[in-house]
């Protein structure tokens, strides 16, 4: 299922240098690897990779090919979840951004977004294992939520302790202003539940003029 949403394979965007990562074969697995390897440990991968991945909750269950360079060549989708599991993976990662989630700052004001969060410890490349005071802070997501258009995957390698290292609180909110930006510049619609607000609001303030 993991190589299904392309880790452990290349993305074929032929960058020079690029990396498949690793994730070994699963009859090799030890009983801690069933777990960790749900929240990313026990495996690596490349930030694209990862984007690639959230194709399949913004295409309702199908991984679409990526690339470096824009082109009119058909792209044909492989099916890896089916429609109702993927509009139930997209409910929860949206709840991600609500305020009693990780990620509240990831959220772009009258737009619905969806994404994780990710804060990992970096790997120690002398001695194995994990360096316990250097992390990589990501967020991934996707939006707007009813129509999805743009996948965005951000990371902060080694961020200063000082103003924190969760992914939600130095990714999210990146992704917050540059996907604001995507739709502005795309001119997408709202369709976010602050939009319903405004209008509710005047709605009011206008009955409350008539009387």
């Amino acid at each position: 299922m993991l190589k299904k949403f392309g880790y452990g394979v290349k993305t074929g965007i032929n960058f020079p240098g690029e990396v498949r990562g690793t994730i070994r074969n699963h009859t090799k697995w030890k009983k801690i690897d069933h777990s960790r390897a749900s929240y990313g440990y026990g495996i690596s991968s490349t930030l694209i990779q990862t984007a690639q991945a959230y194709t399949v909750f913004a295409n309702q269950g199908k991984l679409v090919p990526i690339s470096l360079i824009k082109s009119n060549d058909l792209k044909i989708s492989k099916r890896v979840l089916s429609p109702e599991t993927s509009k139930a993976m997209l409910t929860m990662l949206e709840s991600v951004t609500d305020h009693d989630g990780t990620a509240p700052k990831a959220k772009v004001y009258g737009y619905r977004v969806a994404g994780k969060t990710g804060t990992t410890w970096k790997t120690d490349p002398v001695n194995g294992g994990y360096l316990r005071d250097k992390y990589m802070s990501s967020f991934v997501g996707l939006g707007p939520v009813t129509n999805p258009r743009f996948v965005m995957a951000v990371v902060i390698d080694e961020p200063l302790k000082k103003r924190g290292y969760s992914g939600g609180t130095l990714a999210g909110p990146v992704f917050s202003r540059v996907m604001a930006k995507a739709f502005e510049w795309y001119s997408l619609d709202a369709d976010g539940l602050e939009l319903e607000e405004m209008q509710n609001k005047k709605e009011v303030y206008a009955d409350k003029r008539k009387l």
